[in-house]
Formats: structure tokens, C-alpha cells, sequence
């Protein structure tokens, strides 16, 4: 599973050895949110800060943390810890995140001569995973985004305000109902909840509807977010987004209904249901969505075969492209039961029940999808690529799955015999990352997969 594959970060249970200076400043940082299984921590530390010392404090104990890994979470104002539930007892509920600040030497200035040095204890390797903004590649091209805001969200702001940078609204809601077709809502950092973020109205190919964070910042959205089918060439980026919906009414979250939507550079997990829910017959077919530069993960709770991080229901056209799909209790992408003529490339799908399943039913049947130069992984309930047709459904046809690197699936790596679609190509192999101790999924040169997957950069 991806966390395993995590960045590991070395803790110990006493504090760090080097005591700090007079100099030094202790910054204390309670936990912003539980994100799945993880502790998520919002540093408003400058980039250029000195860190001394890290390390967790709860009530039972406390955990040291390498100071290169924080150090790198502090460029990106944001650190994500994933401790086991035996690393939790140890350390206790919602602890606190202390980092020493030393404000007047490099990380690498030598201890004072004559200084004691004294030695730290044993450190004890446990996966905790450190991440920052979404994992993605450079832009892949010139502005998929745009920078410049036309109206704004704030959590201190007014719904009777009139959304400029001086008078912000307050809801997400009225944000996204202001908007006109080549306009831009902007969200500022902090939460904003909606049951259900309806967004209606849509643009152009020329002039798309824009909701993001801030330049510079970063915002979450609760809830769930719909794109209805009104609301065509939709952008919808650069937010984090709890799609945990009431236990009692658990929903998808983002649903896509309308044409040419863009959800790129986001953070999605949920607690209790799907991530990304794409077509409905009655609400509207999603057809060209682009999926790109995403986390997609902690979809739901195990035990429910209803869990996955892309769900393709009625979806035609879609690019599913650089993003990192990672433990969902079931399928990573599941084309069920009618995704046509879709695209998935460059993806690190790691972790899930299942990875990639092609699918049918209702007298439909998924048909010309094209997985391709992809990492499919350590599926954990059965294979990393299968496919399911009903008896008396039609079976599905064209369905590629090429150039993969594909290892370790519970049931195996490939679905045999293959029904419904063609594997050619692929190379069965362990991807070994390029450095995944500092979040590089990169795959590593001398790698049996690197010439298939030299473009893979989640």
C-alpha cells in the first residue's frame, strides 16, 4: 500500500538530543484536521526557516521527527502524518506538533566547539507520510489555471458583501453562483462547507468558470461538490476537499454531470464514500472530463465493494492523467457501467483493493478505454487489473491496457484469462521508485520499468 511506500520519516519515543539555543524559537501547531487516517498540520513557518528540531508531543509520549522532512513540509505550509494505531496508543490523541526554530544557523552549521553532543536513542522506523501540495509534474502546459482572481471567498468574509478583495463573500455557494463565463472565484485559506456545492452555470471553450484557492493559499471544501449537467467547461482546482458526507446520507464527491469539466491539483479523500463520481443517466452523460494532478485517496471504509477513487458511470472522453490514486478500500478506477473512449496515462495507482476494473451491466458495457504508461500496484484484495461482465450482458470491447508497470496484486497482476481486454506490453516488475523517502514516485533509473514509464512524475 502507498503508505508503506511513504515517506519515512524516523521517530523516536524521547526528545531530540541537541538542546536548543537561547536563540532558538519553539513553534507549537495543533493539529488543522484528521484527512483519512492521517494528522494534517498547517505551518506558517518562512520558507527559509532553520529547523533545529521536530517532533510530536501527545500526553503518552512523545515521537522525533527528521528534520529534513519538516523542513520540506515548511516550504509548503503543510505537513501530513500517518501513524498506525499502535503508533497512536504509544503517542496519544491529537498531539501537538513542536518545531524549533533556530533563527541564526543553517541546518548545517557545525556544533560550537567543545559542545556536547549527546547520542539520541534508538530511532524506531514507522510509516508516517509526509505530503504537501497534490504530487504533480510541471505544468504540462501553459496556464491550465489562471492566476488572476475576479472575485473572492473568505471565511471572514459576508454573503452581502459584494465578493471583491476588500468586501469577500462568506459561502463557497455564493462565490461559485457570482461567477460569469471567464471569470474566476477565488477561495481563501479556512473551510467552507456546503451540503451539496451546486455549481450550474458554466462557460466556454475560451471562457471556463474558475473556482481555486487563492494564489498562495490553500482552502478545503466539505461537502459535496456537483457539477451539474448545465455547467459546462467547469474548472474546479487547487483546493482540498473532504468529500465525507452525513453517515446518514452518504453521496460521490466531486460528481461531474456536465461537458469539458477540469479538476486538477486537488486533494480529495472521504471518509464514508467514492471520490470522483463521473455520468448519470438521469442527470447527465460527463463527457471530455479531465482528471489531472490529484491525490485521490482514502475513499471510504473497507467491507463495502462500493469505495473507489475514480468511478466512471456514464462518462465518455475522459483524460485521466499525473495523478496519484492510493489506497482505497476497493478499485482505484472502476469504468462501470458505461465509460467510453477514456484515457489513463501517468498515474501511480498503488495500494487499492483492486486497481483498474473494466465493467458492464444494465445492457451496457464499457468499451475503448486505454490504460497506458501507467504504475498499477500492490492491489490489496484481488488483481491490479481485472474486468467483470454479468452473464447476458455484452462484453465489453477495445479496452487497451498497455505499457504498464504492473506487480504485486493480491489475486495477481493480470486477470487471466483476459475478457473483455487486451494487455500487451507490460512489464511485470516491483516499479521501484526513484525516492520515495522524499515523496519521489518517480521510477528509478536501472528500473525494468523505466523505459515504459520515463514520463510518470505524480
Amino acid at each position: 500500500m502507498l503508505r508503506n511506500r511513504s515517506i519515512a520519516v524516523l521517530v523516536a519515543l524521547a526528545a531530540l538530543a541537541a538542546p536548543a539555543t537561547a536563540s532558538a524559537a519553539e513553534e507549537v501547531i495543533k493539529p488543522s484536521r484528521a484527512e483519512g487516517k492521517a494528522l494534517v498540520f498547517r505551518l506558517h513557518l518562512p520558507p527559509e526557516s532553520n529547523v533545529r528540531q521536530a517532533r510530536l508531543e501527545g500526553k503518552a509520549g512523545e515521537l522525533t521527527l527528521r528534520r529534513g522532512a519538516v523542513e520540506r513540509a515548511v516550504e509548503q505550509s503543510r505537513l501530513r502524518i500517518r501513524l498506525s494505531r499502535a503508533e497512536r496508543k504509544r503517542i496519544g490523541a491529537a498531539p501537538k506538533l513542536v518545531i524549533v526554530i533556530d533563527p541564526s544557523a543553517s541546518p548545517d552549521t557545525p556544533a560550537a566547539p567543545g559542545a556536547a553532543a549527546a547520542s539520541p536513542p534508538p530511532a524506531l522506523p514507522i510509516d508516517v507520510s509526509e505530503a504537501t501540495e497534490p504530487p504533480k509534474p510541471p505544468e504540462p502546459r501553459p496556464g491550465p489555471v489562471p492566476e488572476d482572481c475576479d472575485r473572492f471567498a473568505s471565511p471572514a468574509g459576508s454573503d452581502a458583501g459584494d465578493g471583491s478583495r476588500s468586501e469577500p463573500f462568506r459561502s463557497s455557494q455564493r462565490l461559485v453562483d457570482s461567477l460569469a463565463p471567464g471569470e474566476v472565484g477565488c477561495l481563501d485559506a479556512g473551510t467552507y462547507h456546503e451540503h451539496i456545492l451546486a455549481i450550474r452555470h458554466g462557460g466556454s471553450p475560451e471562457q471556463r468558470v474558475v473556482l481555486r484557492s487563492t494564489p498562495g493559499q490553500r482552502a478545503l471544501l466539505t461537502g459535496q461538490v456537483w457539477i451539474a449537467e448545465s455547467a459546462d467547461y467547469v474548472t474546479v482546482a487547487l483546493v482540498d476537499h473532504d468529500a465525507t458526507h452525513e453517515p446518514s446520507d452518504p453521496r460521490p464527491s466531486p460528481v461531474v454531470n456536465g461537458d469539458h469539466a477540469l479538476l486538477y491539483g486537488m486533494d480529495v479523500w472521504s471518509d464514508n464514500g467514492v471520490c470522483f463520481y463521473l455520468g448519470d443517466r438521469e442527470w447527465g452523460i460527463a463527457r471530455a472530463t479531465e482528471i489531472r494532478h490529484n491525490r485521490i485517496h482514502d475513499c471510504g471504509q473497507p467491507g463495502m465493494n462500493r469505495r473507489h477513487g475514480i468511478y466512471l458511470a456514464q462518462a465518455v472522453g475522459t483524460v485521466i492523467e499525473d495523478n496519484a490514486i492510493y489506497d482505497n478500500p476497493d478499485r482505484g478506477i472502476q469504468f462501470y457501467p458505461n465509460a467510453d473512449d477514456t484515457i489513463v496515462r501517468h498515474n501511480v495507482i498503488v495500494g487499492n483493493g483492486e486497481g483498474v476494473i473494466f465493467s458492464g451491466d444494465y445492457g451496457d458495457a464499457s468499451s475503448g478505454n486505454v490504460v497506458e504508461e501507467n504504475v498499477i500496484a500492490d492491489s490489496q484484495l484481488r488483481h491490479d487489473v481485472e474486468a467483470w461482465w454479468p452473464e447476458g450482458n455484452p462484453v465489453g470491447e477495445e479496452n487497451v491496457v498497455r505499457r504498464n508497470c504492473i506487480w504485486g496484486g493480491n489475486f495477481g497482476e493480470i486477470e487471466t484469462p483476459e475478457v473483455g481486454f487486451t494487455a500487451t506490453a507490460n512489464v511485470i516488475a516491483p516499479p521501484q521508485f526513484a525516492d520515495p523517502a522524499s515523496g519521489d514516485l518517480r521510477i528509478a533509473e536501472g528500473s525494468r520499468c523505466s523505459s515504459l514509464l520515463d514520463g510518470v512524475n505524480p
